[in-house]
């Protein structure tokens, strides 16, 4: 089976990383879908209890913002896979692309379940830096 007919889970909204939002509201903005169309009956969750994700300094004290959007693969023990974590849009500064992919090493989630099983999934995950 091709990861294009794995669970997609994907998270809606976004984490801002000036101590804007935390775990439970970064919770809120999940949504998963199977490739059925479903919703897995259990959500993944973030685990993390702080977002772990670092400003990249010179951007911060430029006063630059940037958005980057991620894949991350999740297995089912809610770990992402380090070779398949990448960018899918990038931010218009380099150092934010490499910041979002630092932080994402450290993400942990419980799985998605379905059927009483854990399911892995793909996510897409906004990571937005604001100053």
């Amino acid at each position: 089976m091709t990861r294009q007919h794995i669970a997609r889970y994907t998270a809606w909204g976004t984490l801002l990383l000036a101590g804007c939002i935390d775990q439970h509201g970064a919770q809120k903005a999940i949504d998963a879908i199977l490739p059925s169309g479903a919703r897995p009956e259990v959500m993944p969750r973030m685990l993390n209890r702080e977002v772990p994700f670092v400003y990249p300094r010179a951007q911060f004290d430029a006063r630059l913002n940037g958005d980057v959007l991620l894949r991350l693969w999740i297995d089912t023990s809610g770990t992402p896979l380090r070779d398949s974590t990448k960018v899918q849009e990038h931010a218009v500064h380099a150092a934010f692309d490499s910041a979002a992919m630092a932080g994402a090493t450290t993400l942990q989630f419980s799985p998605a379940m379905q059927g009483g099983r854990p399911v892995a999934v793909s996510v897409l995950l906004p990571v937005q830096f604001r100053r």
